[in-house]
């Protein structure tokens, strides 16, 4: 459900649609960034892989309250470490 939820707001922030079973299909940071890169390109629209990149970790922290120094281009969005929730 997180990443479901996380693949929502990555639609939203970036305003494009993801792939059916984008989980799937992009399963590292890289992909996802790599698939909005092109996708912005089509669309005729310039922007650095660093600012995508550094757009998809901080909403992976926000949404999957992870360490955002932890998520690099090549983590697995599977395998994202989380913190625990507050006590």
């Amino acid at each position: 459900m997180e990443l479901l939820n996380l693949f929502i707001r990555f639609e939203k922030e970036f305003e494009i649609e993801l792939p059916e079973h984008a989980a799937e299909k992009l399963a590292s940071v890289k992909d996802l960034c790599d698939f909005i890169r092109k996708e912005y390109a089509r669309q005729g629209i310039e922007c650095p892989s660093g600012v995508i990149f550094d757009r998809v970790r901080r909403l992976m922290a926000i949404v999957l309250r992870a360490d955002d120094n932890e998520i690099r281009p090549t983590t697995r969005f599977a395998d994202v470490p989380r913190r625990r929730p507050a006590a």
